[in-house]
Parts: structure tokens; C-alpha cells; sequence
């Protein structure tokens, strides 16, 4: 409290000009989207932030993804609602790309000819040969934290407001939440369907709805639909870097969850709602997980401030639909981000029975995904369902199975092991796991099945290093050569590092930090002195993983 009445009183003495109104109580309380009378059109937002209260908004930001950092409580349910809030979030979705440090403002063009979801409706039917329910279900299917149905109405209800208000000056216009939850669905399912290629400028517009209904959201619905609406928005910004910054993103979606109580077990709570509030709070885990993980961060909220249950994989006999074992998937994810926050934390390092619990672990998620691709073949008689299927859950198994041994590596040169055969073992693991990895990644961009996030682009970075350290030997160094097989897969890494940079610009420099490596290390082969590689990295430091860039130097030093 004290640092946070300290960080007020020297932003106002920066920028006396804001007002600011203080915080409300105020408790969480799930009400689904509907139109309302006093809801404003989508259509009718236009963000065009300012220098001087962007720069305001900017260290708010910073402030309030710090606040996630810090945990929350009981007594610490409020909700932000201020003149700067909304120029907080004017300011979040315009950062661009994955690097926080360099924001970069943008002027969000005039709404006045935005398509309509009809009008998108029918450019995604005659490219994709579907309606936008198909869609919806997709993303349903592999994202718990809004339902299907819910979903749906969200889409419908935006679909015959838009058209009701075109027909009538006194119809009501759609309202933010709904727009921005059905937008967001509608996109998250186009992204990850083999028509993605295909619907770059319908989803960009959809990416665009949604983000332009968020600073409305946030100064003017209740914390389930703003809570809602930021989860999606942080999913959104894996994908497009249009939609925002993940880490600002989920950080806010953090901050209000736990303010919210998320975290906490309730008793006040019906059944479906504590279904409803779970779903959300274990994918901002998830999604926090994820980034802190692959991109070295530290965590917005630690496991043991998590007064919730965690969730347990159904038993098998129960697993008869699709439905069943995609929770039951998700839940898997859970375990293996529980599972790899246990290592990072434990100041106990036992490599041999690490291993052991990520055998388990992916023994049992291989297992899993194999029976939902039996299920979905015998469900569904759509052939692009098929093949997207397959294709996303051997991409998903061999990620988190590579992130997995990444982080094993990590802590196993960290605190070098007395057992030398365990890392022998790991070795050998992430020699057979990153080339499956690299080469599912590689094939599903060349076939255009595959939608890559940045972090597509972490993890074969990641990979490419694991992989190099894991074929050389430190004590060795003139032995090391790459053949044509690894060289191959050393290529593809740098592949689809590329494709990622292509809306992720700043992941380029990644590339000449691996060639930096490998020249590196094939001069330490032939003339037994290596370059310096510390060159290559200068700038891009804030890419690299402290794991990674730990592997880096053990690499080069020896």
C-alpha cells in the first residue's frame, strides 16, 4: 500500500493536468452480455490517444501489472474507474509487438466504414464454405473460458442488433461487452483453423472490433464481462500484434481477477457460476504460465496464494465425447504449468525424479490427445476437423513436452546434478524431442494448417540452443560438427523464427544470435578460440530468457 500511495503521489506531481476519481467497492458478480439501452455501438468508439496522457497511461500499466505481481486478498477487491483508465487502455492495446520496453503509439483509424459481423459474416462464408457457428465452435473447443453457448449468443445477438439498428434509428445498438466477446470468439476460432491463410483481412477486422470496445469495457461494465474481455484480448495478442501486448494485457486481466477474489475459493457462488469463474481464472494461469515459462518472466500470481482447488483430470471410463476430454486436455495443460512453476520454485533438485514426473506427464497427455483425434473421427465427418485436430494436438504435445525439458536443462546446469547418467538422459530426450518439435511446427506452417503465435517462435529459439548444447560436448569442443540431419533441423528452427518475425519484427535479431552460436562454436572446434557471441546478443537481450541466455555463456565459456 505504501508503494502504491507513493507511485500515485509521484504521478501526480509529473502530471497535475490528470484527474483522477478514487476506487470503488466493488464485488464480482457474473451478468451475461446483452444488449442495454445505455449501451454505446462498437462502431461509434474512436481511440486516438495523446502523447502526454498516453505517457500517463503507459506507467499505469506498469503499475498495475506490478499489482497483479504482488498477489491480492479479501480486502483488496476494488475496480478502477477514472478519466485515466480509459487512456490506460488506449494505451495497452497500442503497444506493438512483444517487447514492453518499446511502446510505440498508433492512431486507430476512423470507425466510420467498419464492416459490420454481417458483412464479415458473409466474407468468411464464401472463403471458408462455412457459417460463423463453425467457427465459434472451434474456438469453444480448445478455449474454456467462455462456453460455447455463451459464445453463440454473444455472436447472434451482435448480428440482429447490427441489423436492427440499420433498419431503425430508435433499435439498440449492440453493447461493447457483446461485441467484443463475439468479435474476439469469432477470430480466435478463424486463427486456428485451417482457413486462417484465407482470412487475414476478415479476422484483422474482427482483432479490430474487439480491441476498440476494451477502454469502454473497462470504465463502464462489471468486472465478469471486463475480466472476460481481457482474457480474450490477451489470447488475441499471441496471435496479432495488432490486438496489444500479452504480457500488459494479461497482466490487467491478473489485476482485476485477483481484486475480483478469482483466486480464492467463494461460498456465495451458484454452481454455474463457479463453474464460469474458474474456467477463467485457470486460463489466466495458464496463459501466465505460458509466458513466464517460454519468455523468462516472473509469475503474476504464486501457486500458493491459489486458494482455489486445482482441477483433476476425469477418470478414463467417463471420457465417452469430445466435449469431456477437451476439459480434460485442458486440464492436463494445468499440470504441466503446475508442474514446471513446482520445479522453478523447489529449492530441492532431484534430476532423476524430474524426469520421472515429465515421463508421466507426457505419457499421459499422449495418451489423452490420441483419444480425442479417435473421437473426433468417429464424431464428425468434416475432414478439415480432422486434419486440424491431429495437427494441433501433436503441435501442442510436442511443445509442452520441449518446454518441459528446456526448463529441466535449465536447472540441471544451474545446479549440475551429482547422478551425471539423469543428464545423459535429459540430453538425449531433447535430442529426439526438438527436432519433433521443430519438424511438426516447420510442416504445419508449409502446409498452411498452422496459426504460429510469438511463442511459436520462443520455443524454436529455445529448441535451436537445447538442441546445439545438447549435441556438443563442453569438454570436447574440437568434436563438435552439426551433420546434414541436424543441421537441418538448426535450419528449421531459424524458419519459423523468420515466419513469427514477420508481424513480430523484433524476433529477427534471434536469428544471428543461433548463427553467432554456431560460428562460435565451430571456431572453437578448428582454431580452439571462439568469437564473441555477447555481440550478436547486445540489444535483444530482453528477447533471450535468462534460462536461455544462461545456456548461452555456459556454452561459449567452456
Amino acid at each position: 500500500m505504501k508503494q502504491r500511495i507513493s507511485y500515485i503521489e509521484n504521478k501526480n506531481s509529473r502530471n497535475d493536468h490528470v484527474e483522477t476519481t478514487p476506487p470503488y467497492h466493488h464485488t464480482f458478480q457474473h451478468q451475461p452480455c446483452v444488449p442495454e439501452q445505455s449501451g454505446a455501438s462498437a462502431s461509434s468508439i474512436n481511440v486516438a490517444p495523446s502523447g502526454t496522457g498516453s505517457n500517463v497511461a503507459v506507467n499505469e500499466v506498469e503499475y498495475l501489472s506490478l499489482a497483479a505481481m504482488s498477489g491480492g486478498g479479501a480486502n483488496d477487491q476494488t475496480h478502477w474507474q477514472s478519466s485515466t483508465l480509459k487512456q490506460l487502455m488506449e494505451s495497452v492495446i497500442s503497444i506493438q509487438g512483444i517487447n514492453p520496453a518499446s511502446v510505440t503509439m498508433d492512431v486507430i483509424p476512423s470507425t466510420q466504414n467498419m464492416l459490420s459481423l454481417s458483412d464479415l459474416q458473409s466474407g468468411i462464408t464464401a472463403v471458408t464454405r462455412k457459417d460463423c457457428h463453425f467457427l465459434i465452435r472451434n474456438f469453444a473447443r480448445s478455449f474454456p473460458c467462455i462456453s460455447e453457448q455463451e459464445s453463440l449468443t454473444a455472436f447472434d445477438t451482435a448480428v440482429r442488433s447490427e441489423e436492427s439498428a440499420t433498419d431503425s434509428e430508435s433499435a439498440l445498438a449492440p453493447t461493447p461487452g457483446v461485441i467484443a466477446i463475439a468479435s474476439s470468439a469469432l477470430a480466435l476460432g478463424g486463427i486456428i483453423s485451417p482457413f486462417h491463410s484465407n482470412l487475414q483481412l476478415q479476422l484483422l477486422a474482427l482483432v479490430d472490433k474487439a480491441k476498440r470496445a476494451l477502454p469502454v469495457i473497462l470504465t463502464t461494465m462489471v468486472d465478469a464481462t471486463a475480466i472476460q474481455c481481457l482474457t480474450l484480448q490477451s489470447m488475441l495478442s499471441l496471435y496479432f500484434p495488432s490486438a496489444g501486448s500479452a504480457w500488459h494485457l494479461l497482466g490487467l486481466a491478473l489485476t482485476r481477477a485477483i481484486s475480483a477474489g478469482l483466486h480464492q475459493a467463494s461460498s456465495h457462488t451458484s454452481a454455474g457460476e463457479d463453474s464460469y469463474t474458474t474456467n477463467i481464472f485457470w486460463t489466466l494461469y495458464l496463459l501466465d504460465r505460458t509466458l513466464a515459462h517460454t519468455m523468462g518472466r516472473p509469475f503474476g500470481l504464486m501457486d500458493d496464494d491459489i486458494a482455489l482447488k486445482f482441477p483433476e483430470v476425469p477418470a478414463h471410463h467417463s471420457l465417452d465425447d469430445t466435449a469431456t476430454v477437451s476439459k480434460a486436455i485442458f486440464t492436463l495443460k494445468l499440470h504441466h504449468a503446475l508442474l514446471l512453476s513446482r520445479w522453478r520454485q523447489s529449492p530441492v533438485f532431484d534430476l532423476a525424479t524430474l524426469i520421472s514426473s515429465y515421463e508421466y506427464w507426457r505419457d499421459s497427455y499422449h495418451e489423452m490427445c490420441e483419444h480425442f483425434i479417435e473421437l473426433e473421427i468417429a464424431e464428425r465427418q468434416d475432414e478439415d476437423v480432422h486434419a486440424l485436430s491431429g495437427d494441433v494436438s501433436r503441435k501442442d504435445e510436442a511443445q509442452l513436452s520441449c518446454r518441459a525439458l528446456v526448463q529441466l536443462l535449465a536447472r540441471a546446469t544451474e545446479k549440475p546434478p551429482a547422478d551425471h547418467d539423469s543428464l545423459v538422459r535429459l540430453k538425449q530426450y531433447i535430442v529426439t524431442e526438438a527436432p519433433r518439435l521443430i519438424d511438426t511446427v516447420h510442416e504445419g506452417i508449409d502446409s498452411g494448417n498452422a496459426a504460429c503465435t510469438f511463442l511459436d517462435g520462443h520455443d524454436a529459439f529455445a529448441a535451436a540452443i537445447v538442441y546445439v548444447f545438447s549435441t556438443y560436448e563442453i569438454r570436447q569442443p574440437s568434436s563438435f560438427r552439426l551433420d546434414v540431419s541436424q543441421m537441418r533441423t538448426v535450419s528449421a528452427c531459424i524458419a519459423i523464427i523468420q515466419y513469427t518475425a514477420r508481424q513480430f519484427k523484433p524476433m529477427r535479431s534471434l536469428i544471428s544470435v543461433i548463427w553467432a552460436l554456431l560460428h562460435t562454436l565451430e571456431a572453437k572446434a578448428t582454431l580452439g578460440d571462439g568469437v564473441e557471441l555477447f555481440k550478436e546478443m547486445s540489444g535483444c537481450e530482453v528477447l533471450i530468457p535468462k534460462h536461455i541466455g544462461m545456456l548461452l555463456e555456459m556454452i561459449i565459456s567452456m
